[in-house]
């Protein structure tokens, strides 16, 4: 009878267990909503996260397109940070991409990555390639997490 006791026991002390130890986080995926950043000036390559309006406005402010300011996009700080990658100016017929996001216990981690399109030669993607100073995305993510990781997946 004691030993049916350990055998019945044993799962269920390490089902108990495991949320200790780190095997209970479920990595669960990001829905990703991007941010436009093609009416903003100049940003120097870097990653970013942004969880006030304050420091939001002053990021926006910072950073005016050369042919007059545009308001931030309206953000709800919230249920929201922003998390961008700016990876220096736009040459043609590339764009960046923040390709995916998922969330383990409090850590974002997203992916990124630059795209280059058109067929041969810069002419064709002419029509497709709009006018952007920064090659760049930026996305919205839950105003909660504690660590944002960003990682360039390789083409």
């Amino acid at each position: 009878m004691h030993r049916r006791r350990v055998i019945v026991g044993m799962p269920l002390l390490l089902l108990l267990a495991l949320p200790a130890c780190g095997g209970g986080d479920e990595v669960s995926p990001l829905e990703l909503t991007h941010l436009a950043t093609s009416d903003l000036g100049p940003v120097p390559a870097r990653t970013l996260v942004i969880r006030t309006a304050a420091a939001w406005a002053a990021f926006w402010d910072a950073h005016p397109y050369p042919r007059g300011a545009v308001p931030a996009p309206p953000v709800d700080f919230e249920r929201h940070a922003v998390a961008g990658v700016f990876a220096g100016s736009k040459p043609r017929c590339q764009r960046l991409e923040i390709a995916s996001g998922e969330r383990q216990d409090g850590v974002v981690t997203l992916r990124w990555r630059i795209v280059t399109f058109g067929q041969s030669t810069p002419s064709s993607c002419i029509g497709s390639d709009f006018f952007d100073l920064n090659l760049a995305d930026m996305v919205l993510i839950p105003a909660d997490v504690q660590d944002v990781r960003f990682l360039e997946e390789g083409i």
